[in-house]
């Protein structure tokens, strides 16, 4: 699947997510800030932590492979 959004948590909420399964997250300026501003291809058990902008936008701080 694709992913464009976690939804809408106050600022400066914070999640940790673990991936069951592919997808692809999609970058995005202002709602799903991803580093090297570019999509990102998951699989099952990446893990990424997630901050909350407000408004339903979303930075990725960290990205933590399968491999560690």
């Amino acid at each position: 699947g694709t992913i464009n959004s976690f939804g809408t948590c106050p600022s400066g909420a914070r999640f940790i997510i673990m991936f069951e399964d592919a997808a692809t997250l999609t970058y995005n300026a202002t709602s799903l800030i991803i580093p090297g501003g570019t999509n990102k291809t998951v699989v099952a058990g990446d893990c990424c932590m997630i901050v909350s902008e407000g408004s339903g936008n979303w930075r990725i701080v960290g990205y933590f492979g399968q491999g560690g």
